[in-house]
């Protein structure tokens, strides 16, 4: 999730912080959020990523990877240095509830419309 910088939408917030609480409910540790929520937004989650992004050791992410993989939150996609997770069950359920970002309305369209 490091892409997304430092400054999120309240409505960005407001998903993550309500999928971490549904997966944390679910036994799995906090740190998976990250992963889970980058497949959710349609993402690729690779282990080094992962890994790199939660400051976790090579066997701790290996292990989480696998444990979503065992639960059905991920699919793996390619092998061994291609290899990727995507959203799978659950996590596309609730991907469907992020949405897209509403387009922006031209604010000046009206006066522009007036003048002509």
């Amino acid at each position: 999730m490091g892409s997304r910088g430092p400054t999120h939408s309240a409505e960005f917030r407001y998903h993550y912080l309500r999928c971490g609480s549904a997966w944390r409910a679910s036994g799995l540790p906090g740190r998976t959020t990250s992963a889970l929520y980058t497949a959710a937004e349609g993402g690729r989650v690779r282990r080094t990523s992962y890994q790199r992004d939660e400051g976790l050791t090579t066997d701790q992410a290996t292990r989480d990877l696998r444990m979503l993989l065992d639960r059905g939150l991920l699919e793996q996609r390619g092998q061994t240095k291609g290899r990727y997770y995507v959203a799978a069950g659950p996590v596309l359920d609730i991907a469907a509830g992020l949405g897209r970002p509403a387009a922006v309305r031209d604010p000046y369209s009206a006066r522009r419309t007036a003048s002509m």
